[in-house]
């Protein structure tokens, strides 16, 4: 998944269940201000990373529908 698509992604997931970006930066166990940067554009994360978080907005949704 493209880093532009997965962070536009977070956000809706931010919105529609009203999730932090600490909780996610925290399960994904990346570093907060890290996760902030890349949700604002500024920091490109390793792949790794982006394999973490797209695994927990695919596993969360499945959990708790919609999205």
């Amino acid at each position: 998944m493209e880093r532009y698509e997965l962070s536009s992604r977070v956000k809706e997931l931010l919105v529609e269940y009203g999730l932090k970006q600490n909780f996610i930066a925290d399960k994904c166990n990346i570093q907060r201000t890290s996760f902030s940067m890349f949700m604002h554009g500024k920091l490109a994360l390793s792949d790794g990373q982006l394999n973490r978080i797209e695994d927990f907005v695919d596993d969360y949704v499945r959990r708790n529908g919609c999205a």
